[in-house]
């Protein structure tokens, strides 16, 4: 992710996210530079988001995907890859359609529910639950 990458998902993925649901809007950030570039930030605050960012070390306790969506999803796709390996012959390589797969398999196995359960551990309390 650099500067320009954040600015196309700012103006590509959010405005457009922001538009549908015409309510101003809270972003936890992580303090990886990008996010702390005041233009960056500024483009957020454009449209009606509020930012925060988490203190340095707090990542792994309040980041929501660090804490219940990324390790369980990366688990399901390393068993994915594991159970190709022992399938197939040594040296065999995923095409990029089996790689595709594996990504949706174990996006669909992390439940909305999961996602909801993280954010209430850490004491944020989503708006609405859909």
């Amino acid at each position: 992710m650099d500067g320009e990458a954040f600015q196309e998902w700012v103006q590509h993925i959010v405005r457009p996210f922001v538009e549908v649901h015409k309510n101003s809007l809270y972003l936890l950030l992580d303090q990886f530079l990008v996010h702390m570039q005041h233009n960056n930030t500024f483009a957020l605050q454009q449209i009606s988001i509020e930012v925060d960012f988490i203190p340095a070390g707090y990542t792994p306790i309040l980041q929501v995907l660090d804490k219940g969506v990324h390790k369980p999803f990366k688990q399901y796709l390393r068993e994915e890859s594991i159970a190709f390996m022992v399938n197939n012959p040594e040296g065999a390589k995923p095409t990029q359609l089996d790689i595709a797969h594996w990504i949706r398999w174990s996006w669909d196995q992390v439940h909305h529910t999961a996602i909801l359960k993280t954010w209430h551990s850490i004491g944020i309390h989503p708006l609405y639950n859909k």
